[in-house]
């Protein structure tokens, strides 16, 4: 960097209370900032995956404090180009768009904000309402929407769920010599804090230590050889440490001007949707059904059904999101299916049993001394349902629990002994679906490869 070489460039986060890391979350991922989770790349890009592309090129937000939609939409894009398995997708969504819902060009908006218009009203496509032009009627039809968004708060979550799911819409905090950057990993040397930024993160490096991000200052700034794009350290600028990100599901976009449904689940379960007896079509996909009233079941094992009565008008889609209940007992962690829960400890390995319980079942008492940090062991065969743990200690039962969903069948489990301030234990728990007999699946050698056990033993 040359000091003072950068044009001044506009910011425009505004970083809310709900943004900042919590004192809870700081005690419970302190042990996962530095660390990658058990089966997580070393790097990942989702610029060359390979040998495509997940994401749209760079854009200017010009002298508007709107960073906010574009760290939003960028997010947004590549998560979408992943979820359809689509590089190169025609998926430009219109930051103007999204930032006429409450964004300001002096003030700025904030992550929650676009958020929660994300999930409630979606985004339009670019062509519909170009960042400087006009809106067009096209705007107000089949808008991208969130299912959620996910708060992120630690590095190896994610880098979890970067290489996993798509982008992560960041907050990061702007020191002066940011404007500066021209290449390299970015770490503060020089100049006074200016103001908060969104930008995007698609990618990471465990070798150079950084997140790889994309801008939205246009292609004049940043590195001559990748111009909009820069690469930062970790655990700098507040990334993950001091503020969180946010991971987007989404939603489908039905065909435009089509006669039919799209009846959305929380969660993508592609649940039957059961009419007078007969299954039309599964959830999470556009069915194409004639004008008229209808009156649903949308059915799936393990869950209890949802009734549903909507109205199909011609040439519209009849769209709605819907939260299905599982039948199985609740517990810190809910398993779907039968199969085979894994456990790796990541601290805290002493001389505590872990307790795990199921109402109706023996608990299962496993000792901690006998397994090893950043490694999985079998647990065993369970049925679906929910399972809660314990820790004991010369013979005292301690149940004060955080849990935090890492991906689909994977928990990561904070515990917290009696009179501690802080998480004595942390663990990774992974369930593998019994998809084929449960005796064979854990035999098979693939299986058993994956699950990093020697065939000999565990």
């Amino acid at each position: 960097m040359e000091k003072g070489k950068g044009k001044i460039r506009k910011l425009g986060l505004i970083i809310t209370e709900q943004l900042k890391r919590t004192a809870a979350e700081d005690a419970r991922d302190i042990a996962l900032d530095v660390h990658t989770i058990w089966g997580t790349p070393a790097s990942w890009n989702w610029r060359n995956v390979n040998g495509k592309n997940y994401t749209t090129p760079i854009q200017d937000q010009g002298d508007c404090g709107s960073c906010v939609a574009f760290g939003s939409t960028a997010a947004l894009e590549t998560t979408q180009m992943v979820a359809d398995k689509a590089p190169g997708e025609a998926v430009k969504r219109s930051e103007a768009d999204l930032f006429s819902n409450g964004g300001n060009c002096s003030s700025g908006w904030t992550l929650e904000a676009a958020d929660a218009v994300l999930q409630s009203k979606g985004c339009c496509l670019e062509a519909c309402w170009p960042y400087n032009g006009s809106k067009m009627s096209c705007c107000d039809q089949n808008r991208l929407k969130i299912i959620s968004a996910t708060r992120i708060t630690s590095d190896a979550v994610a880098k979890q769920w970067i290489s996993s799911n798509g982008a992560i819409q960041v907050a990061m905090e702007v020191d002066s010599d940011f404007f500066d950057y021209s290449g390299g990993v970015y770490s503060p040397e020089y100049g006074d804090y200016v103001g908060g930024h969104c930008v995007c993160i698609i990618g990471y490096d465990d070798v150079q230590g950084c997140w790889i991000c994309k801008n939205s200052w246009g292609t004049e700034w940043g590195d001559p050889n990748d111009p909009g794009w820069f690469k930062i350290a970790y655990g700098v600028c507040g990334i993950f440490r001091a503020y969180a990100g946010y991971g987007y599901s989404l939603s489908v976009v039905p065909p435009t001007g089509q006669t039919g449904i799209q009846i959305n689940t929380a969660g993508s379960l592609k649940a039957d949707i059961v009419v007078k007896g007969t299954v039309i079509g599964q959830t999470d996909n556009f069915i194409a059904l004639t004008a008229g009233y209808y009156s649903a079941t949308v059915r799936k094992t393990g869950y209890k059904d949802y009734p549903l009565t909507f109205t199909v008008i011609d040439k519209q889609t009849y769209q709605t999101t819907i939260t299905m209940t599982p039948i199985a007992p609740t517990g810190d962690i809910v398993l779907p299916t039968g199969g085979v829960l894994m456990v790796m400890p990541i601290t805290g390995v002493k001389t505590s049993d872990l307790i795990v319980q199921r109402t109706g079942y023996s608990d299962l008492d496993v000792p901690l001394k006998a397994m090893e940090s950043y490694q999985y062991r079998s647990l065993g065969n369970f049925a679906a349902g929910g399972l809660t743990f314990q820790l004991k200690d010369t013979n005292r039962l301690y149940h004060n629990i955080l849990v935090q969903l890492a991906g689909t069948n994977l928990w990561l489990v904070w515990m917290k002994l009696t009179g501690s301030g802080t998480y004595n234990y942390s663990f990774q728990f992974k369930f593998i679906p019994a998809t084929q007999g449960v005796e064979d699946l854990m035999q098979s050698e693939i299986m058993l490869a994956f699950l990093g056990i020697d065939a000999g033993g565990e």
